[in-house]
């Protein structure tokens, strides 16, 4: 998808329901949507792959976030680390925020119609694909 193209659909998501926390792997109050995944790494022991796809996606997420922000206003910029380690040591965290920090380490946000929207560039684990993410939040 062009940057122009993700623009439009995170803007679409933003207005969007919010599903409700009704099955299994439902999230009460957030959707994240995954915009853009890369393949995964199980054979990239050396990093040869992971590095530059990370980079690129780093610079997709920035094209989208100057085309967000020509909407919104310049994005807050959130550092996921400190949310973890509270997390890992038992403090209750913002639950949207909980899950991102499972994968991503800064996210843009912007404050839109009384919602929280995130986006950002995660990857889980080593092996597994990289991904340009939105997340919307009550």
């Amino acid at each position: 998808m062009s940057t122009d193209e993700l623009v439009a659909k995170i803007r679409a998501l933003a207005d969007a329901e919010i599903p409700a926390d009704d099955g299994p792997g439902a999230t009460p109050g957030y959707a994240i949507t995954i915009l853009r995944e890369s393949q995964d790494f199980w054979e990239d022991e050396e990093r040869d792959l992971i590095d530059p796809i990370t980079l690129e996606y780093e610079a997709h997420r920035q094209e989208v976030a100057a085309g967000l922000a020509e909407i919104w206003g310049s994005p807050d910029q959130v550092e996921l680390w400190p949310i973890l380690k509270r997390s890992i040591a038992g403090e209750a965290v913002p639950p949207l925020l909980g899950d991102l920090a499972q994968f991503a380490v800064t996210i843009d946000t912007w404050q839109v119609g009384g919602r929280m929207v995130c986006q950002g560039v995660g990857h889980e684990d080593k092996e597994l694909p990289i991904v340009l993410f939105v997340a919307v939040g009550e």
